[in-house]
């Protein structure tokens, strides 16, 4: 028995040494896999931190582009408020210049009328003299005519009266 004792511990040994190793190969490929494991999550992390930079970069970046933006409307906006102030003087001007423009039309315009008038009037007055002094010459003509008339009838009867 005792030969069946030493074998059975011999096998109990040998079974001790093969689970020590398999144990030892275990813990071995457990530590491999713990090592890969806090590799990978420590590759993660970093991944993580670039990824979290890139998108602080991509917001920060974007955020200087839409500054720019505002800055760019703000810039036309105040350019275009200066041209529309621009534009409303030149308005302004313009209006003004057309006011005058159109007073001294009206201003001219009433100086010629005025002219007319006076021209018209004028003539209105010539036309009346002169036909008055052709109604004189008439008239005079007319009594000269009666008067040779009157003329020639006294002369007519003075003869007649004359004649036996």
């Amino acid at each position: 028995m005792l030969t069946d004792k030493a074998r059975v511990d011999q096998e109990l040994r040998e079974l001790q040494a093969q689970f020590q190793k398999l144990q030892s190969s275990i813990e071995s490929k457990l530590q491999q896999q713990v090592q890969k494991a806090h590799e990978m999550i420590e590759q993660l992390k970093k991944d993580r931190q670039i990824a979290i930079a890139e998108m602080k970069q991509q917001v920060h970046e974007e955020m200087e582009r839409k500054d720019g933006e505002i800055l760019r409307s703000r810039s036309e906006v105040q350019s275009l408020g200066h041209e529309n102030m621009q534009l409303k003087k030149c308005i302004e001007r313009l209006e003004k210049a057309s006011t005058n423009q159109l007073e001294k039309a009206r201003v001219n315009q009433l100086a010629k009328a005025r002219a007319i008038f006076k021209r018209l009037k004028a003539e209105k007055s010539e036309a009346i003299a002169k036909r008055k002094s052709r109604l004189t010459e008439n008239k005079m003509k007319v009594e000269k005519e009666n008067l040779q008339k009157q003329g020639n009838d006294f002369q007519n009867g003075v003869r007649e009266n004359n004649q036996p």
